[in-house]
């Protein structure tokens, strides 16, 4: 038997396998790095996204309206979680890699925002704008975010002007491509995606939205485009999560009324302790237009005082 035979091909064989080890290494280790990147840039687009959330304070405007756009196709997770003081929202990343999906980051909690969103937004272009909700002192700024375009269709004047003072890219008056998420007022057209039907009285300060075979109720017109963007469990997270704020700054204000009562005459300690109760107790959107009433009759008491408390 020829022993360099032997020998060559064991040291063939060798070196195969080295090679093959190397390359495995190489390839994993190269995964592993792009894995630790994708992160890493998930992480970062996380982070962005919540500091432009910041800005959006309107101020004594009466909206305002951001577009943004993400280096790579990504998906934005919102979760909204009703539990604690005032409950919170939680936000994570996923980017599209080589055609793959990346596993969404951990993501980052807040507890001062109220976002209206679908569970899941994806695209490369995000649009934001806020509203003030004011119930009767000023609330919150409430953050609506989408990748999708929308499309009104016999949307009221006071809708039209504001979209169109606000230059919104992504919501259609009336003309509609098949591509947009339609939204009809009053009850009518077809094929709506989202259909907003007003009070008994005609008007849409009250009123109700179906989506998703869903409904859920609004007051003003900030809760109302809330309504027409988030995914219903998102709203009616988010709206106990506001009464939740609105029962506490109540409590904040009777405070204040109970100090300066000494002085000047400002709207009872107790008519503001009955307005904490009664956001304290709702239990979803249906009890909305219960606890405005009781908001507006506070409002009404608080104008007519003689120290007004905002």
């Amino acid at each position: 038997m020829d022993k360099r035979g032997i020998e060559f091909n064991f040291a063939v064989l060798f070196s195969i396998i080295v090679g093959a080890m190397i390359i495995f290494l190489a390839i994993y280790s190269a995964s592993k790095i792009i894995h630790t990147g994708s992160s890493e840039s998930q992480s970062s687009l996380t982070k962005q996204l919540t500091i432009i959330f910041d800005p959006m304070e309107t101020g004594i405007a009466s909206g305002k309206y951001k577009p943004f756009s993400f280096s790579e196709n990504s998906r934005v997770y919102n979760e909204c979680f009703p539990e604690g003081d005032f409950g919170s929202q939680r936000f994570s990343f996923s980017i599209q890699s080589f055609n793959k999906w990346q596993e969404k980051n951990l993501g980052q909690k807040v507890s001062n925002k109220y976002v209206f969103s679908d569970k899941i937004e994806e695209g490369k272009k995000a649009y934001i704008f806020s509203k003030p909700l004011n119930m009767p002192f000023k609330v919150s700024e409430l953050i609506f975010f989408t990748t999708k375009t929308y499309c009104f269709f016999n949307a009221p004047d006071f809708i039209k002007d504001e979209v169109e003072s606000m230059s919104i890219q992504n919501i259609k008056i009336e003309n509609c491509s098949s591509s947009d998420v339609k939204v009809c007022f009053g009850g009518t057209g077809t094929k709506c995606n989202v259909t907003v039907i007003a009070s008994d009285t005609g008007d849409y300060e009250y009123g109700k939205i179906k989506r998703d075979n869903k409904e859920i109720y609004y007051y003003s017109s900030a809760l109302m485009y809330a309504g027409i963007f988030s995914n219903p469990e998102i709203y009616e997270c988010n709206v106990k999560r506001l009464m939740k704020r609105i029962s506490a700054q109540a409590i904040l204000y009777g405070d204040e009324s109970y100090f300066i009562n000494n002085k000047c005459g400002a709207v009872a300690k107790e008519e503001l302790a009955g307005l904490s109760s009664s956001a304290s107790s709702l239990t979803s959107s249906s009890g909305l237009q219960a606890v405005a009433n009781v908001a507006k009759d506070v409002n009404e008491k608080n104008i007519a005082a003689s120290c007004e408390l905002w």
